[in-house]
This record gives structure tokens, C-alpha cells and sequence, in this order.
């Protein structure tokens, strides 16, 4: 789990580079995350489970003071998903 939560914090340092906000959710179970992958067929859940999520995205552009010029980049330059 430490390692999981290392890899998350270049993310975040990564995506604040780009300019793009970013939150690690942590506290998340194997009971919880099973069902949800089984009802989403995202993963099959007796061989993958999740550590911790993350959350990914720009900037309220209406609000002053709180947003950056956008630079948007393809998913695969920025993260692997498997």
C-alpha cells in the first residue's frame, strides 16, 4: 500500500506541473471495491484490487482565481491503465 500511495504522489506532482488538480482517495477496501469492479466488469476482482483511487481534472474556469490556462493532453502520455 506505501507503494501504491509513492507512485500517487508523483501523479499529483505530475499533474500539478500540467496544471491540472488532483486528489488521492484513500481508505478503500477489498469488500467495496469487489463488487463494484464485478458489477462494471472493470477488472476481474479475484486477481486485481484497488489500493487507492485518484481523481483528475481542470479548474473552475468561472471562478477567479482558481483556474489555469488549460493544456490538455492524450490519457496514454499521462497514465497507464491496465
Amino acid at each position: 500500500m506505501n507503494k501504491a500511495h509513492i507512485v500517487a504522489s508523483f501523479m499529483t506532482l505530475q499533474a500539478a506541473v500540467l496544471k491540472i488538480g488532483s486528489s488521492i482517495m484513500g481508505a478503500i477496501t477489498r469488500i467495496e471495491t469487489s463488487s463494484f469492479f464485478s458489477e462494471h466488469q472493470i477488472v476481474d476482482p479475484t486477481k486485481w484490487h484497488l489500493a487507492l483511487g485518484m481523481l483528475f481534472g481542470y479548474y473552475d474556469d468561472k471562478v477567479t482565481g482558481t483556474s489555469f490556462p488549460r493544456l490538455r493532453i492524450a490519457e496514454d502520455e499521462f497514465v497507464t491503465i491496465f
